[in-house]
């Protein structure tokens, strides 16, 4: 005999435990205390989509979120929708919430309460650094010099220190050291500039390819390059 799951009815609400709340019932405990929580949206499926016209892709997605705004509102008159996809209501009303598609909370401040704060700890991320690169030749006053742009990939804690560690790289005397070139000038490089920082993904598929440096911008669309599914 096949067991039937009962379809969840409450909202989906994270950020309890902060409070020392266990479970929805406990948030209903807190009757009329004013909670503000971030409101978090999945769009609908691109399955369900791609059976629409685009036109009406924009339409859907764009009323998937609202209309769960609404649902909201109905259940809970005292809810205020504030910029930034926050949601400020009583307690009692938020545990009331039916389960809306597409949206989930989580709970930011209780009034009269004191969140735990949460720790993390402060794994390394990667970085993408551009630098600008200058050589320098003994004794040159006026003219042409020549720089290169390179662009090194690294782990920090955030990006200050990420800058810091490409400052101290370039500055070691592996980069300053001068040499003589086979015309008989004696020049070096020197760090001119730091150009860029951006966040690098460190192998995400784990196919040996590490994403290091994005640049973004527009296009014709051409002959070809269309897609129809």
């Amino acid at each position: 005999m096949r067991i039937r799951q009962r379809k969840a009815t409450h909202p989906q609400v994270l950020g309890l435990e902060r409070f020392g709340l266990r479970s929805i019932k406990a948030l209903a405990t807190l009757g009329s205390r004013r909670v503000t929580a971030g409101i978090y949206w999945s769009p609908p499926s691109a399955k369900d989509l791609l059976k629409l016209l685009p036109r009406e892709r924009r339409h859907a997605t764009s009323a998937a979120y609202w209309d769960g705004i609404d649902k909201i509102k109905e259940a809970a008159p005292e809810a205020k929708h504030t910029p930034g996809k926050r949601l400020t209501l009583f307690a009692k009303s938020l545990a009331a919430l039916p389960r809306v598609k597409h949206l989930h909370f989580i709970i930011e401040s209780i009034a009269g309460m004191k969140g735990r704060k949460e720790r993390h700890p402060q794994t390394p991320r990667g970085f993408a650094v551009r630098v600008r690169l200058i050589k320098e030749t003994a004794g040159q006053r006026r003219g042409i010099q020549f720089v290169n742009d390179k662009t090194v990939v690294l782990k920090a804690r955030d990006e200050s220190a990420a800058r810091d560690k490409v400052v101290r790289h370039f500055s070691g005397p592996t980069w300053t050291r001068p040499y003589v070139e086979p015309t008989g000038d004696v020049v070096r490089w020197r760090l001119g500039e730091i150009l860029e920082v951006q966040g690098a993904s460190f192998d995400p598929l784990g196919d040996g390819v590490t994403h290091s440096w994005s640049t973004g911008g527009k296009r014709r669309m051409r002959t070809g390059s269309s897609w129809n599914p």
